[in-house]
């Protein structure tokens, strides 16, 4: 009986990883990286200045922690754009900063996973304040592939559409992020 359930077990597990897209071969951060990941993603949640600093300074612990985390690279690429956006007290040297440190953290953790959804949309909105639409574009639809349900990525890419003055679709999208 043991063996049989082991046997379930085991194919059961196979068809998740598969299905989820994770294996051995995925990434995983470390359990002090990922708890530094969660600290930082509760730090956001007020969306004020001093919550997103202490998110960029938790997750700069944990790329130090961990530097070959994609997770870890595709959330502080995520909490450096946040402060750009959020932080209107910004010298523009300390954003020409942010806005580096956003574009290389979103690039190494991109190759580090290719998927990684943080670092996809990330990259997509720091193309948009380049005026690279059809870049960024066809990275919002990157992300989208790698996360369907996602609502970072809907409500980021309604952001944006909106921008681009395509109401219909940004409604669409920020409907999409809500549900």
């Amino acid at each position: 009986i043991f063996a049989v359930q082991t046997e379930i077990a085991t194919a059961i597990a196979q068809a998740l990883s598969t299905t989820l897209g994770i294996g051995a071969d995925a990434p995983h951060p470390t359990l002090e990286t990922y708890d530094l990941i969660l600290q930082a993603k509760a730090a956001q949640l007020d969306r004020n200045t001093a919550g997103l600093h202490e998110s960029v300074s938790l997750l700069e612990q944990a790329v130090r922690s961990d530097p070959t985390s994609a997770d870890a690279l595709g959330e502080l690429a995520l909490a450096r754009a946040l402060i750009i956006f959020w932080d209107s007290s910004l010298p523009p040297l300390e954003i020409l900063a942010y806005s580096q440190g956003a574009d290389s953290a979103a690039a190494a953790a991109l190759t580090r996973d290719p998927r990684d959804v943080e670092a996809l949309v990330t990259a997509a909105v720091m193309l948009t304040g380049r005026y690279e639409f059809a870049h960024a574009e066809a990275l919002f639809q990157r992300a989208l592939e790698a996360s369907p349900g996602s609502a970072l990525v809907y409500n980021w890419y309604g952001d944006l559409l909106q921008y681009w003055e395509r109401g219909p679709e940004a409604v669409e999208m920020e409907l999409r992020a809500a549900e």
